[in-house]
């Protein structure tokens, strides 16, 4: 083939080629933030939850520190009618697991 239709097959090439990655460019931006990991407002909702569910009986839980690292860290002062107790909570940012310690 030569002359007009050539040109056109070149042309056609080129535009699936520019489509292509422009579509792998959307898709690699789209796939950042699902990858991004848990936000520090999720993580201290999820240990806020696990304090309140593990210590049911309390009548006050209150926050002391709070550190935001690849795992968030978290300490709770957890009051009870017969006196307080520190907990500190670890979520691992990656796999979303809470652990909860009695300091």
């Amino acid at each position: 083939m030569t002359g007009r239709n050539a040109k056109i097959k070149g042309e056609l090439k080129m535009k699936k080629t520019i489509l292509y990655s422009g579509l792998i460019a959307v898709a690699l931006l789209v796939a950042q933030p699902i990858n991004a990991g848990i936000s520090k407002n999720k993580a201290f909702t999820m240990c806020k939850q696990e304090v309140r569910a593990e210590y049911a009986d309390a009548s006050r839980i209150r926050t002391s520190k709070i550190r935001d690292r690849s795992i968030f860290t978290s300490e709770f002062a957890v009051s009870f009618p017969y006196g307080k107790q520190k907990v500190l909570c670890e979520l691992n940012k990656s796999s979303g697991v809470v652990t909860l310690t009695e300091v």
